[in-house]
């Protein structure tokens, strides 16, 4: 079902889910989602695996699929995981395609972006990023919902982020889904926040924000 499903790219198969958040820890594999069935051969089941890559990736969606729904169906929130779906086998092409449909629609929406702020691990989506500003070994992320104080470098933090979001100074990232005015030498944000633009950089971030533009129209 999913190899005709012209959305999906690669498929990854695991009969070890251990084997699946060991590659999520280091980076070997992002998935966009998981299928996770929850009945396997061990005294592990597939809620003790989501909830182990919840505490790995708490952005990544997991979809739970069994043959017992009548053993499980009531034990599906009891434990914590970034649960988008349940499903029982066999599994319903429509059913599944309904799920990759709202899958679909939360990515174009944007990625979650994770950080440790005063001592908790946040996620937020990027697209409610305004700027990130540097200052006094800390990088405050400006957000719709307030600020955050994050403890790391900026050109780490630059590095976790998604494409639309450009350097304009050495101490400022913006996003360019929020930018209302690019002028010569700042920026004007949609909460009318004003940036500034370093010489230095003011023809990347013109072309970066040219490209975005013509990108998104």
């Amino acid at each position: 079902m999913l190899q005709k499903d012209e959305r999906v790219d690669t498929i990854l198969l695991y009969s070890q889910p251990d084997l699946l958040c060991a590659d999520v820890t280091c980076g070997q594999t992002e998935p966009d989602v998981v299928l996770m069935d929850i009945d396997f051969q061990g005294k592990e089941n597939g809620f003790y695996f989501a909830e182990k890559l919840y505490q790995i990736a708490p952005e990544l969606p997991v979809i739970y699929m069994t043959g017992y729904s009548d053993r499980y169906a009531q034990l599906v929130f009891l434990t914590d995981a970034n649960l988008v779906g349940y499903m029982t086998k066999p599994v319903r092409e429509s059913i599944l395609h309904q799920y990759l449909d709202k899958l679909a629609e939360r990515c174009a929406k944007g990625r979650f972006f994770r950080f440790a702020a005063r001592g908790k691990e946040c996620n937020i989506l990027a697209e409610e990023i305004l700027y990130l500003e540097s200052k006094n070994h800390a990088v405050a992320i400006h957000t719709d919902c307030g600020e955050y104080l994050v403890y790391e470098k900026l050109s780490s933090l630059a590095e976790r982020l998604p494409s639309f979001f450009v350097q304009c100074h050495k101490s400022f990232l913006v996003n360019m889904k929020r930018i209302a005015q690019l002028s010569t030498g700042s920026i004007m944000m949609s909460d009318h926040s004003s940036i500034p633009i370093s010489k230095s950089r003011q023809a990347q971030t013109r072309t970066a924000f040219l490209h975005h533009v013509w990108g998104t129209l």
